[in-house]
């Protein structure tokens, strides 16, 4: 995503910085309601890539209710 983003902003501040993602996890444990919650990225080609990525992922079932989480992930140095 980090490449994309870069790509489509050269010169732009796609190297370093952090994206906040948030998502419920179903009780399939397939993730839902995945959304940027914080960044320090201008990028929509960033965001949007992390968005899609994760909504691909596959969790372990949760079982008894959908459990809501987030993340941060870093890019580069801070």
């Amino acid at each position: 995503c980090q490449g994309n983003a870069a790509e489509a902003d050269p010169g732009g501040k796609a190297s370093k910085g952090f994206i906040t993602v948030g998502l419920t996890v179903a009780q399939d444990g397939s993730p839902q309601n995945v959304r940027v919650m914080k960044t320090s990225f201008a990028s929509e080609t960033l965001k949007s890539c992390v968005v899609e990525a994760v909504s691909g992922w596959q969790f372990a079932d949760t079982l008894l209710k959908p459990v809501e989480t987030s993340y941060t992930y870093k890019f580069g140095e801070m």
